[in-house]
């Protein structure tokens, strides 16, 4: 899914950018050789679309200003993959201050309510020692590489899952109190034992890494559909469906 979401989010992008952009301005980032004109312009051209051409509320049918929506939320989304990744926990608390919002204004009333509360105690209760604590608790990095990062509570459960398949293969007579007590405080070292193991006696496992693959052929097919159908087209004529209000 994740994959599928960055894929679309491209395309959307894609396309976004060639609705805005006129024919003269086309032809003159064709012929522009100056680099430093040919950002200057680009970026300027970004600052007009995102402050102008992305306001759901001023676009009329109702297709393309879900797509800008999209757009809205994928940035979020993004950004705070990002920040994971690399295990900055100031671009985390910016990022969860938007999540916040967006949970109020959606029906997700226990996050949204958990979310204040977080924010609140990371604003007016903890002191700064405290507040970095706690962020720096919500990640962890296993691998010690630069973008091994990930949330605390899914490396959880990954070490839940360890657990599960050491308890459903283990024998009649191993009880739960040593399940809890022995076999969950050492499931990292038993991990590690487990690759260990492998590697000695060469069992064959299956690969957790797969070759890279471009995405420009599903971005084209993609941006062939939303062009079809109208998705961000300046003529509102030209969508699909309309709202009929």
């Amino acid at each position: 899914m994740d994959e599928f979401l960055r894929h679309v989010f491209s395309a959307v992008v894609l396309r976004l950018w060639e609705t805005s952009v006129a024919t003269n301005e086309e032809q003159f980032l064709a012929g522009c050789s100056d680099d430093s004109v040919f950002n200057t312009f680009v970026s300027a051209k970004v600052e007009r679309i995102v402050s102008q051409d992305l306001d759901a509320s001023k676009i009329k049918d109702t297709s393309s200003a879900n797509a800008t929506l999209f757009l809205r939320d994928m940035t979020l989304y993004l950004e705070l993959s990002s920040a994971i990744k690399i295990g900055d926990i100031g671009r985390l608390e910016k990022a969860l201050k938007w999540l916040t919002v967006i949970s109020h204004a959606g029906s997700s009333t226990q996050y949204a309510y958990e979310l204040l509360h977080f924010h609140c105690c990371v604003v007016h209760l903890w002191d700064e020692n405290t507040k970095h604590a706690v962020l720096s608790s919500m990640l962890v990095n296993k691998s010690g590489g630069r973008h091994g990062w990930k949330p605390t509570d899914l490396y959880q459960e990954h070490c839940n899952r360890s657990i599960k398949h050491i308890y459903h293969g283990r024998r009649g007579d191993i009880s739960f109190d040593m399940l809890r007590e022995r076999i969950s405080m050492n499931i990292e070292t038993l991990g590690d034992v487990k690759v260990k193991m492998e590697q000695q006696f060469k069992a064959p496992s299956n690969k957790r890494k797969h070759a890279a693959v471009s995405a420009d052929s599903d971005v084209e097919k993609i941006l062939v559909v939303l062009s079809e159908n109208g998705i961000l087209s300046r003529d509102p004529a030209a969508c699909i469906w309309q709202d009929p209000t």
